[in-house]
């Protein structure tokens, strides 16, 4: 509380206030009450003694960074080859492996040449990663890396992971069937180039004919993987064509949000709930 006003009677009497000291409590007068005739305010900015001059007000220390804007670690990375999305990279698969090494998407390096390729496999280790995928997509267009461009960044990646002594799991990734072409041959090539460079695993998305996948993994010297969608052989099938991993994408996501707009569909009509409302993942 403030303290109560006092008369201004023989204000001249009164000596000028000194300075307050530092206190807890900043919104507030720290002047005794026999040392200040004008604390009449819980503001001390509003402070003054009879003199007309205002005491300072007391300025609590400061670290270094106080005042300083702080950045969450972006959960999307950006789309662009520069050495700030390769930092976004880096400090993205930060958190997931905060408690264990994890593997992370480098899409296609993140950077212009080899040795920017290189760099960022570097950060990624640094952050906790222990695998990646390489891609020889080129964003915002339909066209596919050279490969053997697309060669010398994996060759790179796989350089710079052993100089920091992780042996982190290479997924090369070709885009020849995203890009709407069927040429089992240039798939087969370009895993080829990708596998003798260092890949662990080429990944081919976009393929869903069993008689190409059986060729695939028939003429690529590498584990082959492929990306589960509508169409697609099942599971259990992709094994027996000898499949070493299946990826689902954004799968899982497209789920969740059909049942939700399901439901949602469901209750704007008028309907009973649905018992999935009541589901909790179960506790870690």
């Amino acid at each position: 509380m403030p303290w109560p006003a006092r008369s201004l009677q023989g204000a001249s009497t009164l000596r000028r206030c000194p300075p307050p000291p530092a206190s807890p409590r900043p919104t507030t007068c720290a002047h005794a009450p026999t040392s200040c005739a004008g604390c009449t305010s819980t503001r001390r900015s509003s402070c003054s003694s009879t003199s007309g001059t205002r005491p300072a007000p007391a300025r609590s220390p400061r670290s270094p960074a106080a005042g300083r804007s702080r950045r969450r670690p972006g959960r999307s990375r950006p789309r662009t080859a520069s050495p700030t999305a390769r930092r976004s990279a880096a400090r993205g698969c930060w958190r997931p492996s905060a408690a264990s090494r994890a593997p992370t998407a480098s899409e296609g390096g993140y950077g212009e040449t080899p040795a920017d390729v290189g760099e960022t496999i570097a950060r990624a280790i640094a952050a906790g990663a222990v695998g990646c995928n390489l891609e020889d997509g080129v964003r915002n267009g339909e066209l596919l890396r050279d490969a053997e461009d697309a060669a010398a960044r994996v060759a790179a990646a796989r350089e710079r992971a052993d100089a920091e002594g992780v042996p982190i799991v290479i997924n090369a990734r070709t885009d020849v069937y995203l890009r709407g072409a069927d040429d089992p041959e240039a798939a087969i090539l370009r895993g080829q180039a990708y596998a003798r460079a260092g890949a662990d695993c080429i990944f081919v998305p976009g393929v869903t004919d069993r008689e190409t996948i059986k060729a695939l993994v028939d003429g690529i010297d590498a584990p082959v993987s492929v990306l589960a969608r509508p169409g697609a052989p099942s599971v259990s099938e992709l094994q027996e064509l000898g499949i070493a991993r299946v990826s689902f994408g954004p799968g899982p996501m497209g789920v969740a949000l059909a049942a939700l707009a399901r439901t949602a569909s469901d209750l704007l009509g008028g309907g009973v709930p649905a018992d999935e409302l009541s589901y909790r993942p179960p506790a870690v």
